[in-house]
């Protein structure tokens, strides 16, 4: 009577999303996924940070590249 569950077919009921938000304290989870780990800090190189960063840089343009051949064969909607 006050849709704290809703019928399904086959004879199940489900839980309305409001309503497990309030069984969860306002959490989207039941576990916290927004707290951050701890890692202890770990010391690098100056030139092998350079070189992971060039290569990152280097395949985000390769992506963007794919990217745009891409729509232009097959335009975005």
């Amino acid at each position: 009577a006050r849709r704290l569950l809703v019928p399904r077919g086959g004879g199940s009921v489900v839980l309305p999303g409001e309503v497990g938000l309030v069984l969860r304290g306002g959490r989207t989870t039941t576990d916290r996924v927004d707290d951050v780990p701890t890692q202890p800090p770990v010391e690098r190189a100056a030139a092998m940070v350079d070189k992971v960063a060039a290569g990152a840089a280097v395949e985000a343009g390769r992506r963007v590249e794919l990217l745009l051949d891409h729509w232009g064969t097959h335009p975005p909607a």
